[in-house]
């Protein structure tokens, strides 16, 4: 409990590799064969279409594993199924604001709006992780409760806090 299977970080390593090299890739292509008057921002390249098919990758392994540990551990459910939903829509907003920028967006405005609109998801995903791990919610996802996290944080303080200070030269 607590730890990926041994293919389950195999799978993650490749993934978040592909998306270091297609960032890269990205980076240089852009140093080099981007035309300023054609290409106006990143997913206007091939690259930046790669970067959209590994984010719809990445959300189907996601709810691919969200189903998977629901089943496993139905006890978990109450903290799975808002976090499933949640993060399902911040994965989904990458390609799809994409997507409605390219037909509905003006090509001066584009970069900024498609920008904004990921760094807020980002940030509002950030912040309800925030909220649905509090240790004293009824969806807290982990095992040990609060009483328990509070005594070890004690305990490891204690042992931190030196008994007799050095003496000095």
């Amino acid at each position: 409990r607590g730890r990926l299977s041994s293919s389950s970080q195999i799978k993650l390593s490749i993934l978040m590799t592909l998306y270091f090299c297609v960032y890269v890739v990205m980076f240089i292509w852009e140093e080099i064969a981007f035309d300023p008057g054609e290409v106006l921002y990143v997913y206007d390249s091939p690259a930046g279409y790669g970067l959209v098919a590994l984010s719809f990758i990445a959300f189907c392994w996601f709810v691919y594993s969200v189903i998977r540990t629901t089943r496993k551990y139905t006890d978990k459910t109450s903290f799975y199924l808002p976090f499933g939903i949640l993060y399902s829509v911040r994965f989904l907003t990458r390609p799809t604001v994409v997507l409605v920028s390219n037909m509905h967006v003006a090509d001066w405005v584009r970069e900024k709006v498609v920008n904004g609109v990921n760094l807020a998801i980002a940030y509002g995903a950030c912040i309800s992780f925030l909220v649905f791990t509090i240790p004293n919610s009824h969806n807290f996802p982990f095992h040990l409760k609060r009483r328990k996290w509070t005594s070890l944080l004690k305990n490891s303080i204690a042992k931190s806090i030196p008994t007799r200070l050095p003496r000095a030269f």
